[in-house]
């Protein structure tokens, strides 16, 4: 620092002789980044810089930090003064960093917040996801705007176009009524009584929802039955389930509940009327539909779901024809008595069994064609139908208006990989991703030693553990996932048309297709494609990471390797405290309390010992306490067994990326400081990193937030790591360096 500080003032002396004497003959030293003479007539400042060639200056020395000689980019000089200055700008020097380091890191961020293009931002979370919301937008008007033929994205215009002519038709009052698709449903569905004068027919509930499923409607009308791979074993499972029922959360006996039947059945009456019923007629019919839709939702209500058989089933409720009706819903599969059952509601399966035995067909057929349409009106190019839904939608939420389909929300829904594709090729390609690849697998390496080291594991818990790190799937980026012959043939079965109705049925049809396709297959042949579009989960488009514990796989946004989180060019405190202690805390969630028991595939198969599993849960209430101990001491409330899930990773990712850099420095020797932050340590700058990504402005905590406020999530992680306290020299007992500390691993 003295070293530093004389060159500053010879700096500032050259300049005021050269002034005096009017001439060239000594010149002022050069700044960070700024133009140097490599004979050292104008050298660098800073004792830590040195003057080398640099690209950013069109082949002009450079003044350049010793060890980043790579820097030779105007992104990368750029990138890395935008670090420091902002380090420094948010900081509070007035703080001390053992009482509260949060407010060190971040006291003086509410003077001057993260800012794009004027706009001020509460955190740096939510400019980068502000930022990354924009380029999605970016990448879908790239889409719609486009003229290729190229299948993904033809089908996503004609999607979007389908429904932005529904979305226009329906708001105007003078629109048109095109109910053919509708008429064509309701026909293939074997026809809706209350239409239907002389209505004959054999009707059974069972074929009903196989035809309402071939429609592409699978959760309307009796119960909803789902396949899928157990958490057990991954094998097969039936789940069954209640349908969509109007109404089922009002309380019965108000004043309110019987304002809303009312309005129900105006809406209902006043439908089938524009569908050519007889007002009389029709009233009474759906009345008794109405009052056999009551009786099941009565029976929908809070109990513990349970795990039986097909013969349990059958044993439990014999007058359903279960055996019957799994076959025709699931053809593709071997059911059999012992096939396992999940049933979320069973006093529900119970009054279903009763109510079908006693009601008359004709009220079941009108109820069960009802709930199609009710669905299918949303979806139909029909202004008069669209009239009466926004009416019913006022009698029921009086003061919110209907809110219009959006439809660049559908496209996201509905066809999210064509969208992701023109992100990922504009957004998501990890510059050096060699080096990005290998700095995650340090992290998962790192996780693993740190597991085998643990002094309270018994072998069997040890080796599980580190099995779970070992097989962990881990994604960074996604350029290969959605290639043009992948993207292709994934939609290649898919047809879109004109008919946004017709196009919601295909659409159903087709997602259902995929989920078949993908649980008909073994869990170990499951490509990462099958597993993001059997789970329905959008990929990362945010600054953010993400751990998968039914597929133990660990997902990395091409974000956080980029921008301000990583960058091969810049010190690796930067890339640790930042990206590294992210990603850790991610690959921590693996052994959360909701997580630990999954094993290596994702089963839930419990391998904790009785020893080790107390242990832990000792170790959890030590965090706990400590957490509620810290809000206090900030005057915040909060609830740390709401939080504990994300306390417990904090600890994990924060003290295997800090262990991990130590590695590094080991291996490679100190990292270049910043001019700018020459007054701290390696060790000091990788917790700055840390915190400093954590700054915000001012929030509010209900009490009971997974998520803690950012200032406690820093101070509560790093008062429990001795290393902290080491590195500033915390005294024993002060805020940041308690006697008494939490340590999970």
């Amino acid at each position: 620092m003295v070293l530093s500080l004389t060159i500053r003032i010879l700096a500032i002396l050259s300049l005021l002789i050269n002034r005096i004497i009017g001439t060239d003959l000594v010149r002022p030293c050069a700044g960070y980044g700024n133009p140097c003479d490599p004979d050292y007539s104008q050298p660098c400042c800073y004792y830590n810089t040195t003057c080398i060639a640099n690209k950013a200056s069109n082949g002009y020395f450079m003044c350049i930090p010793e060890g980043m000689r790579k820097c030779d980019t105007p992104n990368c000089i750029a990138n890395n003064l935008e670090f420091g200055r902002d380090i420094l700008k948010h900081m509070d020097p007035k703080v001390s960093p053992c009482d509260n380091f949060y407010q060190f890191a971040c006291g003086n961020y509410v003077r001057s917040p993260a800012t794009f293009r004027g706009v001020r931002f509460s955190s740096h979370f939510q400019k980068l996801s502000n930022s990354r919301s924009n380029q999605l937008d970016a990448a879908i008007t790239e889409i719609l705007s486009s003229s290729t033929q190229f299948k993904p994205y033809k089908i996503t215009r004609t999607l979007y176009n389908s429904c932005q002519d529904l979305k226009i038709n329906n708001q105007n009052r003078s629109g048109h009524d095109s109910l053919n698709t509708l008429e064509s449903i309701v026909s293939a569905l074997g026809d809706w009584p209350v239409l239907v004068r002389n209505w004959q027919s054999d009707f059974n509930w069972i074929e009903f929802i196989i035809k309402a499923k071939n429609q592409g409607f699978f959760k309307l009308s009796f119960l909803f039955a789902d396949i899928l791979q157990n958490d057990v074993d991954g094998n097969l499972q039936i789940q069954v389930s209640p349908p969509k029922l109007e109404h089922s959360g009002v309380l019965k006996l108000t004043k309110r509940y019987s304002e809303l039947l009312e309005a129900y059945t105006s809406f209902m009456t006043q439908v089938a009327q524009e569908l050519g019923a007889e007002e009389i007629r029709s009233r009474q019919d759906l009345l008794e539909s109405l009052a056999f839709e009551l009786k099941l939702t009565e029976a929908v209500t809070k109990e513990s779901p349970i795990l039986t058989t097909l013969s349990g089933l059958e044993s439990r409720w014999p007058g359903i024809m279960w055996m019957d009706l799994f076959n025709q819903l699931f053809p593709d599969f071997i059911i059999d008595w012992a096939t396992p059952v999940q049933v979320m509601n069973p006093k529900y399966v119970t009054k279903l069994e009763r109510e079908i035995s006693q009601t008359p067909k004709r009220v079941q057929a009108n109820y069960a064609v009802w709930k199609v349409i009710q669905e299918s009106i949303h979806y139909t190019k029909s202004s008069s139908l669209s009239k009466l839904r926004r009416a019913y939608w006022h009698q029921v939420f009086p003061n919110y208006a209907l809110p219009s389909i959006n439809c660049v929300e559908v496209i996201k829904h509905f066809l999210p990989f064509s969208i992701y594709s023109v992100f990922i090729r504009k957004h998501g390609d990890i510059h050096d991703k060699s080096e990005a690849i290998e700095f995650v697998n340090k992290i998962a390496d790192k996780l693993g030693q740190v597991l085998e080291a643990v002094d309270w594991f018994d072998e069997i818990t040890r080796k599980e553990a580190g099995d779970k790190v070992k097989f962990m799937t881990k994604i960074a980026g996604y350029i290969n996932l959605l290639g043009d012959d992948v993207l292709e043939e994934f939609y290649n079965s898919l047809e879109i048309s004109e008919d946004f109705l017709k196009n919601y049925q295909n659409l159903n049809l087709f997602i259902m297709r995929n989920r078949i396709r993908i649980v008909k297959k073994p869990f170990y042949l499951q490509d990462l494609l099958d597993v993001f579009t059997y789970y329905h989960i959008p990929l990362l488009t945010s600054y953010s990471a993400r751990y998968l514990p039914k597929k133990n796989i660990m997902e990395i946004s091409p974000s956080v390797l980029q921008g301000i989180f990583f960058n091969i060019d810049r010190p690796n405190y930067i890339n640790y405290g930042r990206a590294g202690t992210m990603i850790g805390h991610e690959m921590g969630h693996a052994f959360d309390t909701q997580n630990r028991c999954l094993d290596k595939n994702g089963f839930n198969n419990n391998w904790w010992t009785d020893t080790t599993n107390n242990t832990y849960l000792e170790k959890v209430k030590c965090f706990i306490e400590k957490y509620n101990l810290a809000a206090e001491k900030l005057g915040i409330k909060i609830n740390a067994s709401r939080s504990i899930d994300e306390n417990l990773a904090d600890s994990i990712g924060v003290r295997v990326a800090y262990s991990l850099y130590q590695d590094y420095v080991k291996q490679n020797g100190p990292d270049p400081v910043l001019p700018e932050l020459a007054l701290y340590s390696n060790n000091q700058l990788f917790w700055l990193s840390y915190a400093s990504k954590w700054c915000s402005l001012p929030q509010v905590s209900n009490g009971n937030d997974k998520y803690l406020l950012s200032n406690l999530r820093v101070v509560g992680t790093v008062a429990n790591i001795p290393e902290f306290s080491k590195d500033f020299k915390c005294p024993v007992g002060s805020n940041m360096n308690p006697v008494d500390k939490c340590k999970l691993f």
